[in-house]
């Protein structure tokens, strides 16, 4: 795939401005609702084009700590902002990194159970309806294991400690992609272990719900331990313990052009994940991606961007034009022109 160097400046200067955008943010106190400036201000502000400006507030966007509101009392608008960004980034890194079984549950073993500790001590009236809210749809959705993951995120907000949130939701992610790569003997077998699940939970809460910190601590430990020894007798395939990612998803042709370049930049990041992230190996041609993934070409772009923004991928010039993978903390080529798929080194930072 082709790449105009002037379209490769306009996306690093994009970058750049996205970033000094959130940083104003932070600076005023994520000022909620305020109006950061109309189109045209945040032109002359930054000195930039519309082009390049218009793509800077995509990769706000896509953060979702501001968006443009378009009309006469328009411009772009603070956002109250989502984990949901950084939580994807950060997974990936970790799967670049090649985190094993092993490892994430050695890190859960110790988050959740100091979670447990700090809801029980933490936990208010909304919090307790929130946690039987949770345990009421486990039961309603017995065969989802979604379901029971939303219990240990639920539990993390309880305790009040916004960094045990972010890393146990994260947890909770990788988590599932071993559950899903997982085996057993019969849907029965499976279904006996989600009720094991649900009863753990049900335990925990009680005791979180009724201020007892020691004994939700203890619970969660045990719980952990259990989760811990079903999913290695269940591994499936690599022994390694690597987490396999989920197949790729279909994507809805329908959607608004932003949100699927996020979903098909998700997926992207997915295969390149399944593929073995195999540093400087081409992923693919510019025809050959829109042929797999069925969308608009302009879709494609903008969900490279966003690659390329965080260092999933990036795109060189030259005869073999597609996707490759530089390794951590080497610059994109500037000569060469294929879409290369750079390792997440910087996709934690997000």
């Amino acid at each position: 795939m082709s790449v105009d160097p002037e379209a490769a400046r306009t996306g690093k200067r994009a970058a750049q401005i996205a970033r000094c955008i959130e940083a104003e943010i932070v600076r005023r106190g994520w000022p909620i609702g305020a109006s950061l400036g109309s189109e045209a201000a945040l032109q002359q502000r930054y000195g930039a084009s519309r082009s390049v400006l218009r793509e800077a507030v995509r990769l706000v966007e896509h953060h979702q700590v501001a968006r443009m509101r378009r009309g006469p009392n328009g411009g772009l608008i603070v956002c109250a902002p989502d984990a949901g960004p950084a939580t994807r980034a950060v997974v990936i890194y970790l799967e670049y990194r090649g985190t094993t079984l092993d490892d994430l549950l050695d890190a859960r073993l110790v988050l959740e159970p100091l979670a447990a500790a700090l809801a029980a001590e933490q936990i208010d009236e909304a919090g307790i309806e929130r946690l039987r809210a949770v345990l009421s749809a486990e039961q309603q959705r017995p065969g989802l294991p979604a379901a029971r993951d939303e219990f240990h995120v639920a539990l993390a907000q309880q305790s009040k400690n916004p960094v045990l949130q972010l890393f146990i939701e994260v947890s909770m992610r990788l988590t599932r992609r071993f559950a899903l790569s997982s085996r057993t003997d019969s849907a029965t077998e499976a279904l006996e272990a989600l009720d094991r699940l649900h009863d753990d939970h049900s335990g925990i809460a009680a005791a979180v719900t009724a201020g007892d910190s020691a004994r939700a601590k203890a619970l969660s430990e045990r719980h952990v331990q259990a989760v811990t020894a079903w999913l290695q007798q269940h591994r499936r395939g690599d022994r390694s313990g690597r987490a396999r990612p989920r197949q790729v998803r279909r994507l809805d042709p329908e959607a608004p052009r932003g949100k699927l370049a996020e979903v098909l930049a998700a997926a992207i990041a997915d295969d390149i994940a399944a593929s073995g992230w195999q540093v400087d190996a081409v992923f693919g041609t510019e025809a050959a991606l829109l042929e797999r993934y069925r969308v608009s070409r302009a879709v494609l772009r903008e969900a490279v961007r966003l690659l390329e923004y965080h260092t999933i991928a990036h795109m060189r010039r030259g005869p073999a034009a597609g996707w490759s993978s530089p390794g951590p903390r080497r610059r994109p080529a500037s000569t060469p022109s294929r879409c290369t798929c750079s390792t997440a080194s910087r996709a934690a930072k997000t």
